[in-house]
């Protein structure tokens, strides 16, 4: 299994764990990534505007 389908599966089981029905824990699970990778992205897209 790819990283990024494990990754997504880990999120959507802990979000489950905590009482989540299945079609919300995936709702969370994609807004988790989202969330992570406008945080990652952010920083870059300061410095390319700086310069």
């Amino acid at each position: 299994m790819p990283a990024t389908q494990q990754r997504l599966e880990q999120l959507t089981q802990f979000f489950v764990s905590r009482g989540a029905d299945l079609s919300t824990a995936q709702n969370q699970e994609i807004a988790t990534i989202t969330n992570t990778v406008r945080r990652e992205a952010y920083p870059s897209s300061v410095t390319f505007r700086v310069f």
